[in-house]
């Protein structure tokens, strides 16, 4: 029972802070959609995707790492801490200079090249945040880190809009996030110095390489998850030009934002499934089995309403200019590359808890970056974004097969998945058929009826019982009582 009070705490304590930050950082993105127009905006999405890519070499997969081994030897924290922390330093400068190189090679406009540059001065501090926060998530205290986010998040967006509002640019908002990120590493230093972990000039060759060798298969399989999520968005910067990107990125940003919960769940169970691996296997799976139901309950019909709504969701929250430019259409594609990444999400922080060989994971990673690449290199010239929608659905889609396949062999159960997917799959099937049956009456009438409808076919079916819904209430009072306290905090 303490255990899953434990994880209800932290994953009500993330979904809380962390829809906070969704909320602001989607007031931001509107603003500078609004303000910067499509192609500024473009340029701004293309910016922060060649950052993405370079806090990735920083971080070098040691993040779970971390986590992983602190949460199983807390007596060992300042040993584990002070290694941590130096070889992410170092990354962060390798990933600093191969940043500078990458965008120095690629065709861009100087103005481009100098804002990607000045911001990924960034990168530097990447892994002394990312060692930091990960010793907080071990420790199960996600209050913590989510309140530093949400401190920050806050304070730079309200900060952003002012500049916008003010009649400053695009510049002003890379320099606003240069300042951030120095601030958020230096709160985060302070914070695990004094409560948690201690470093110390004790470098041990023989665990940094151990953490290396535990963190080079993680790293492997998160680039090619990222050059799945991300590389066609440097792909439409020099194939089509930035305004492609800023079209596009509207509908990237949303999802991105919606997908909140996704990461919630996952860094609330990565420490807790590593500590309870070690205890029972038995009790892992029935934890990664209780994740998954969630996240499919979630995925499904959050991905009809945004269909259903996005023509509304573009051109009331963006504009018309985007409405026009057809961001509409690439958000009614890409909310299926959503669902399926929400349902697949569970399986990736299972594997890892379970201390097994990531390396095997690696040529299916790989495969699927390769074929992103690919089906973008030829999408892309003919269909502009909306070819770089299709390759990420279908990419989405192969990444779910795979891992239903190592759900089997880890498991040895390949229908776990299809079992918990058939009558949510149902519920939802009839909840988008409701939904365009009255599609004329408008999202007031449609939205409403739909979910109702999902959820009676969730009851009546038995997916749904009294206990789960009073697990739903109980956590929605968790919900409201932990709100009520960030709002204090304020």
């Amino acid at each position: 029972m303490r255990q899953a009070a434990t994880i209800t705490k932290n994953f009500v304590v993330l979904v809380v802070g962390r829809a906070s930050e969704m909320v602001t950082h989607f007031v931001l993105a509107i603003f500078l959609a609004r303000y910067l127009g499509a192609t500024d905006y473009g340029v701004f999405t293309t910016i922060f995707s060649f950052i993405f890519f370079g806090g990735l070499l920083a971080n070098f997969g040691l993040g779970p790492v971390i986590v992983r081994a602190v949460s199983r030897s807390k007596e060992d924290v300042d040993y584990i801490y002070s290694n941590a922390l130096t070889m992410m330093t170092v990354f962060s400068i390798v990933a600093w200079a191969v940043a500078i190189i990458a965008t120095l090679m690629v065709d861009y406009e100087p103005r481009i090249v100098r804002l990607i540059a000045l911001a990924c001065s960034t990168i530097l501090l990447h892994g002394m945040r990312q060692s930091s926060a990960s010793i907080i998530r071990a420790f199960e205290r996600m209050e913590i880190t989510t309140g530093l986010n949400l401190l920050f998040s806050v304070g730079q967006t309200v900060i952003a809009i002012g500049l916008l509002i003010a009649g400053y640019g695009l510049e002003a908002q890379v320099v606003l996030a240069i300042a951030a990120s120095f601030l958020w590493t230096f709160a985060l230093l302070v914070v695990v110095g004094r409560y948690f972990a201690r470093f110390r000039f004790n470098i041990d060759i023989k665990f940094c390489f151990r953490l290396f060798t535990d963190g080079l298969p993680i790293a492997l399989i998160q680039a090619m998850g990222l050059i799945t999520q991300r590389i066609d968005i440097i792909m439409l910067s020099f194939m089509t030009g930035v305004t492609s990107v800023g079209l596009y990125g509207v509908a990237f940003r949303f999802l991105r934002v919606i997908r909140i919960f996704q990461g919630s769940l996952s860094g609330t169970l990565l420490p807790n499934m590593a500590a309870r691996f070690a205890r029972s296997v038995e009790a892992t799976k029935r934890t990664y089995e209780t994740a998954l139901r969630v996240s499919i309950l979630f995925a499904l019909p959050t991905a009809v309403v945004i269909g259903a709504g996005s023509d509304v969701i573009v051109g009331r929250m963006f504009g018309q200019e985007y409405l026009n430019g057809g961001s509409a259409v690439a958000l009614r594609i890409l909310v299926w590359a959503f669902c399926l990444n929400v349902i697949s999400g569970p399986v990736g922080t299972f594997v890892i808890a379970c201390d097994v060989n990531i390396f095997q994971f690696a040529p299916y990673a790989a495969s699927i970056a390769v074929l992103n690449i690919v089906l973008n290199s030829f999408l892309i010239p003919r269909y502009d974004f909306y070819g770089a929608s299709v390759s990420t659905v279908i990419c989405s889609a192969a990444n779910l097969i795979i891992k239903i396949y190592w759900v089997n062999r880890l498991l040895a159960d390949w229908k776990v998945v299809l079992r918990i997917l058939v009558r949510p799959t149902g519920a939802a099937g009839l909840m988008a058929l409701v939904m365009y049956w009255l599609r004329g009456m408008g999202l007031a009438v449609t939205l409403p009826v739909g979910l109702a409808t999902y959820l009676a076919v969730l009851v009546g079916s038995g997916e749904l019982t009294r206990k789960d819904i009073g697990r739903i209430r109980s956590v929605g009072s968790e919900l409201g009582n932990r709100a009520k306290e960030l709002i204090l905090m304020d």
